[in-house]
């Protein structure tokens, strides 16, 4: 054997390690690499089936379907199929108080294995006949349905004019040859007839809705209040003030002024005022006060004292003064526009007498 310097030793085991580990990769990637390919081909296959099988079920389920829908079918010949199922709107319709009843027959559009045919059925009745119409209609769990329902309401009445269009279905291997199926009604899920008659016939849907009415409340009886009395109305008689007598003896002339007003009055003996709530008639003028009548009673009232200073305000209403010149003998009372004595605002007025 030859005899191998360190350097080569080292170099062969170096060499030997490298290609064992070249080895070892291969191997690994050779073996682990398929298993990873089996196990998904397996995942891919279990997926396929998984979805055959669900194909096979809905094909189940739509084969029972179909064996329902042969026993909902109209007839599958589909002039017979025409015949008897606008006879039976045309009957239904009479049933339910229907006027003016016509059916129109459109063509029919045949398919794979069935033919849709189309009817147009118009007449007028009220809300009470459509209601029996509609609810007849769906009670039959036959291939049909209203593909359109128009209303046009009367002039006058309750009575309307309907337009309805329906498409009903015939299979041609249907379970029924020469009839209509013969199926148990169905109840609708709101109820019975009279639960639809309620929520339609009994409302004007040509209407603007209105909210239902609230019960009315239970009437509570509570005890009287007692309001206080209304304030006595104002009279301004009160604030009407003897300010002055002026005028010779035989012609005295009485000066009134208002307050409420800001004006000055002029009232001779024998005139009938009414100044406020106070209507009466100056009786008498003297030098320095006054006599009044009114309702039956006299008072005096001196100069810088009201109208009424004690009096009650009689239930008169409150009108204003009626003016009128202070000439004739006779007259009423007369306000002072300018040239009578200057008036303070508040308090009695005593002018000097003439």
């Amino acid at each position: 054997m030859i005899g191998l310097t360190r350097r080569e030793m080292i170099l062969a085991v170096v060499t030997g390690v490298l290609l064992l580990s070249l080895a070892g990769r291969t191997l690994w990637t050779e073996f682990f690499g398929v298993g990873r390919q089996l196990r998904q081909l397996r995942v891919n296959l279990q997926q396929q089936v998984s979805r055959l099988e669900n194909r096979v079920a809905r094909q189940k389920k739509l084969e029972a379907q179909l064996e329902t829908f042969k026993t909902r079918s109209l007839p599958g010949d589909s002039a017979v199929a025409r015949s008897v199922y606008g006879n039976w709107l045309l009957e239904v319709a009479k049933k339910s108080g229907w006027r003016n009843t016509f059916l129109d027959i459109g063509d029919s559009r045949a398919g794979g294995f069935y033919s849709s045919l189309r009817f147009n059925l118009k007449g007028e009745t009220n809300w009470d006949g459509l209601v029996q119409f509609l609810y007849a209609f769906y009670a039959n769990n036959w291939l049909h349905r209203i593909r359109s329902l128009s209303l046009q309401p009367k002039e006058r009445g309750e009575q309307m004019e309907i337009n309805l269009s329906v498409e009903a279905i015939a299979l041609h291997d249907a379970a029924s040859g020469t009839s209509l199926p013969t199926l148990p009604p169905l109840t609708l899920s709101a109820g019975d007839q009279q639960t639809y008659r309620k929520a339609l016939a009994q409302r004007n849907l040509f209407a603007p809705y209105s909210p239902p009415r609230e019960p009315p409340r239970p009437v509570v009886s509570s005890p009287p209040v007692s309001t206080p009395p209304p304030p006595p109305p104002f009279d301004a008689s009160r604030f009407a003030f003897l300010t002055g007598i002026v005028g010779p003896p035989d012609q005295l002339e009485a000066w009134i002024y208002s307050r409420a007003e800001g004006k000055l009055y002029v009232l001779r003996e024998g005139d009938r005022f009414q100044l406020g709530l106070l209507r009466g008639q100056l009786v008498r003028v003297e030098l320095r006060a006054v006599e009044i009548e009114s309702e039956g009673r006299r008072w005096r009232v001196a100069i810088g004292e009201s109208l009424r200073p004690t009096m009650a305000s009689p239930a008169s209403p409150e009108v204003g003064l009626l003016p009128r010149p202070a000439t004739p003998p006779d007259s009423t009372v007369v306000p002072v526009q300018g040239g009578g004595p200057s008036l303070p605002e508040q308090g009695p007025l005593t002018p000097a007498s003439g």
